[in-house]
């Protein structure tokens, strides 16, 4: 069925519609964008690549995007082992040369505004209103680009920090006076109906034990308010470091 649904991907490709009921795999294509969700199966556009020796081929018009606005550029890794040397094409890597991640990763920085944070490149980056506007050009033109916070990226999730946020403490103690009634009261009634939909009591103890912390946002765990964005960058530094401990 053919389609002018927009390839949002980073490669080069065919865009085919789907019934599915859980499109996030990736397979002999990937993802491209839900349409459509009636909850017990979703109407979903998918990329079926196109391919070379070198597996899925990019699309240079949004390598070229990457390269340009997210700070991160699209490279060929390389690393040594036992007198061996590896090569991963496609990789996304910071201006000192560290591995952040794949192709789709820089793709995803340039979609939502990030930029890598140069001083600390694996899994925190700082999120701008427009990306775009980074480029001395875009700024004469439309204004100064505004810093948003910084965003902790793993596999466990992610996370952004900005000014009005709490400062992120791994060992801090939720405390109900240093949160005002609603938030609080919230938090607290998601932590009860989670222990009253336990499936038994070994559900139900771990629950217990996790406490309220684990229904409170990573943005809003900590005692004191974020002032700065030199103190979001340092709380988004502090989670990536907890999370990936």
């Amino acid at each position: 069925m053919k389609t002018m649904i927009e390839n949002q991907t980073p490669y080069l490709g065919k865009v085919k519609f789907r019934f599915q009921k859980s499109p996030n795999y990736i397979g002999k294509s990937i993802l491209n964008q839900v349409h459509l969700d009636l909850g017990f199966v979703k109407l979903v556009s998918r990329v079926f690549p196109e391919k070379d020796k070198n597996g899925w081929i990019p699309d240079i018009n949004k390598i070229y995007k990457i390269n340009r606005f997210t700070g991160g550029y699209i490279r060929k890794y390389s690393w040594s082992h036992s007198g061996e040397t590896f090569n991963i094409p496609n990789s996304f890597v910071s201006k000192d040369g560290t591995l952040i991640g794949d192709l789709r990763t820089g793709w995803s920085y340039y979609q939502n505004n990030l930029k890598v944070c140069d001083d600390f490149p694996k899994g925190v980056a700082v999120k701008y209103d427009d990306v775009e506007k980074t480029t001395h050009h875009a700024s004469l033109k439309y204004g100064t680009p505004k810093i948003v916070g910084y965003v902790t990226s793993t596999h466990r999730g992610e996370s952004l920090f900005k000014i009005g946020d709490r400062y992120f403490e791994s060992d801090y103690i939720p405390n109900i006076q240093d949160y005002d009634e609603y938030e609080w009261n919230k938090y607290n009634s998601e932590f009860i109906q989670s222990i009253k939909n336990a499936k038994d009591s070994n559900e139900r103890k771990k629950i217990e034990e996790g406490g309220i912390k684990n229904f409170i946002p990573y943005s809003r765990l900590g005692k004191e308010k974020i002032k700065t964005l030199s103190e979001a960058k340092q709380s988004a530094i502090n989670l990536y470091t907890y999370l990936s401990s």
